[in-house]
């Protein structure tokens, strides 16, 4: 007959071989990406190019406030719009891109923001030729 101190200690060790081996099995993650690797690199384009849209946006911006009194800041107001509408027209062709490819969406602020901020230099310079 088995003492009871024996039964105790074959009972809790065989509880804690249930929970290591519960806890082995929920650790183990799933190393699939989500994404393919080509969807990846044009997400990262994309975001890539929004940001640099916005930050010539906002740098074309302040040397046209500053270019009131620096004159040659001007011509630095022009050619960062430039830019920035060259990067704004490659911003938004990458997000279309990037919403064909990707198999899950991303959220839907992230695209209303990118679309804005590649929109805003095509929209003045259509403004100013218009009116």
């Amino acid at each position: 007959m088995i003492q009871p101190s024996k039964r105790i200690c074959e009972l809790t060790m065989s509880k804690r071989r249930k929970r290591q081996g519960k806890s082995a099995k929920s650790t183990k993650k799933d190393t699939t990406p989500s994404e393919t690797r080509s969807a990846e690199i044009v997400t990262i384009a994309w975001m890539l190019s929004v940001m640099v849209t916005l930050m010539g946006e906002l740098a074309s911006i302040a040397a046209w406030v500053f270019g009131r009194t620096y004159q040659g800041l001007v011509f630095l107001a022009i050619y960062l719009f430039f830019t920035s509408l060259v990067t704004g027209v490659f911003s938004l062709v990458m997000a279309f891109m990037a919403l064909r490819v990707r198999q899950t969406p991303p959220p839907k602020g992230i695209i209303v923001f990118s679309l804005v901020v590649g929109g805003t230099p095509l929209a003045y310079l259509l403004l100013n030729w218009i009116g």
